[in-house]
């Protein structure tokens, strides 16, 4: 340890076992570039991971490899950001991936299920925020089985609460659609 008199310096104490709990408690861990680089190469691949999983090349309707999203990040000049999630990146990194790739978000599969009151109301302020319906039924409610992008699930979500007040559901039955193919190897 150092002299007493340093470390009342600069711990206002010179208890050795207090000036060791204040560093635990306060002190910075130091990383070495190694643990930097694998720390930023499992960030870049977890990345490339979330993009691949959520997104489809829209030529075939198929996932891309992530080896081919890590490719395309490096011919981007992709910067890791060390103190944003990889889910924020790759989500910005996805209208990037664009310019590039025949890359777009997958569709979500969803179902609403409403009463037949409001039925005719709620089909018309969700139906710009769909891409494709499957299937619509009326049974003793109206159901609607449809593709939707992403991003407006929340809104379709928030459309069907108001309007039904809390008697409507919408429920995800695919996160990620894909084409499927019946060819085997």
């Amino acid at each position: 340890m150092a002299k007493s008199k340093d470390l009342e310096r600069c711990f206002d104490t010179a208890d050795e076992i207090e000036v060791c709990k204040m560093i635990l408690e306060k002190g910075q861990l130091q990383v070495s570039q190694k643990e930097r680089k694998v720390e930023a190469e499992t960030k870049l691949r977890d990345i490339a991971t979330i993009v691949a999983d959520k997104c489809i090349n829209t030529d075939n309707k198929l996932p891309f490899p992530v080896e081919v999203i890590q490719t395309a990040m490096k011919e981007l000049k992709f910067s890791l950001k060390p103190n944003r999630s990889a889910k924020q990146q790759a989500l910005e990194l996805i209208p990037e991936l664009k310019k590039q790739l025949p890359i777009a978000r997958a569709q979500m599969r969803i179902r609403l299920d409403v009463p037949e009151k409001v039925a005719k109301e709620v089909k018309k302020s969700v139906a710009p925020l769909i891409d494709m319906i499957e299937s619509e039924g009326w049974d003793l409610d109206y159901s609607l089985t449809a593709r939707i992008d992403p991003g407006s699930y929340r809104d379709i979500s928030k459309i069907v609460a108001a309007s039904t007040r809390g008697a409507g559901t919408v429920d995800i039955l695919d996160c990620k659609v894909q084409e499927r193919t019946d060819t085997i190897d």
